[in-house]
């Protein structure tokens, strides 16, 4: 149940993906951050875009409840995508280099919520 999120910092992991939808299942390796390859043999360069998976539908519709909330100064657009698009995303060369699994519910290692307002609200 993938969504895809719009409007990252570019300086954004998974570790702040995670924390804008704690405490929601999101599934074993299902961030995905895209990536520009610039030119070959340089670093990619982030897109500001990451697709997200979710355990179910349920989780799904909380998670896009949280459309236009803030990660540090920027509103993080939501929009739901199909499995399709997430696994092309996935399979990408330059969309993954730092993939990891996350254990458990699906939350990563054991979890400290932001600060109060570190979101912005």
């Amino acid at each position: 149940f993938p969504l895809r999120m719009r409007g990252l910092p570019f300086d954004a992991g998974e570790a702040e993906v995670v924390d804008f939808f704690y405490p929601l299942d999101i599934v074993p390796g299902g961030i995905v951050i895209s990536y520009h390859q610039m030119q070959p043999g340089a670093a990619p360069r982030p897109k500001g875009e990451a697709f997200v998976a979710f355990a179910s539908a349920e989780m799904q519709a909380l998670a896009l409840e949280r459309n236009k909330q803030l990660i540090k100064s920027r509103y993080i657009e939501l929009f739901e995508v199909s499995e399709a698009e997430f696994h092309s995303h996935a399979a990408g060369p330059v969309h993954m280099p730092h993939r990891r699994q996350f254990g458990g519910r699906g939350h990563g290692p054991p979890h400290q919520p932001p600060p109060r307002g570190y979101y912005g609200g």
